[in-house]
């Protein structure tokens, strides 16, 4: 392979790495994205969550106590219990598929300087080599015997 296309081919790569590196950072910011929403609902959840249980207390309470009631407000807040522990394991699956993308970012952010580091020294090397030519050329024109100087 000839280092013109050896420098072609690097610059191929490097674009290539760039535009993986690029979806790999948009990846964490999905994730970012997720992890927000799921904290928002959680939170959500949560206000839900007290305010039956608030209820529930006032029921209960009242002057008026029906056991009936009772075991409505309770299912009522066990049910929302049970929902603000789902979304609390949705956060944590979040936060470790979060990591999982920041790892492969980062992974592919050092592919990509790898990628131009190659391929700013291939281009070195081609520059330097048609610098020589050049200069070789020039030498041999300079040696050549009969030529006024």
């Amino acid at each position: 392979m000839s280092r013109r296309s050896r420098s072609r081919a690097l610059g191929e790569i490097v674009r290539v790495r760039k535009a993986q590196e690029k979806a790999a950072e948009m990846a964490v910011g999905l994730a970012n994205l997720e992890l927000r929403r799921l904290g928002e609902e959680r939170e959500q959840r949560l206000r839900k969550l007290e305010d039956d249980q608030a209820r529930w207390v006032a029921a209960m309470t009242g002057a008026s106590l029906d056991p009936a009631m009772s075991a409505v407000w309770s299912a009522a807040v066990l049910a929302r219990e049970a929902d603000v522990r789902s979304t609390t394991a949705d956060i944590a699956d979040a936060e470790d598929v979060k990591a999982e993308r920041s790892g492969d970012w980062r992974a592919a952010l050092a592919r990509s300087n790898v990628a131009r580091d190659l391929a700013e020294s291939a281009r070195r090397s081609e520059r330097r080599a048609l610098e020589e030519s050049a200069l070789a050329d020039l030498a041999d024109r300079f040696a050549q015997p009969g030529r006024r100087r």
